[in-house]
């Protein structure tokens, strides 16, 4: 059973959006990276966050964060 929700995957990219620690999500969702990315830039502190589709990401994505002395990875699952 497929038990995705876009609706909440999309709140949940704009939470980490608002922490202002994020540089990138990874996620394979058109849908979900338009609209975390189209966040009102009033409300976002990581404005600068970027969102790239990555195969087999449809039920969960990656972040990489921008915190001082955190190194930094790419996805590799």
């Amino acid at each position: 059973k497929d038990s995705y929700n876009r609706q909440a995957t999309i709140e949940l990219g704009k939470m980490f959006a608002e922490t202002g620690k994020i540089l990138v999500i990874f996620y394979n969702d058109p849908a979900v990276n338009n609209s975390v990315l189209s966040f009102s830039p009033g409300q976002n502190p990581s404005k600068n966050m970027r969102m790239y589709p990555w195969p087999g990401h449809k039920d969960h994505f990656h972040v990489r964060l921008n915190v001082k002395g955190l190194s930094s990875w790419g996805p590799s699952c």
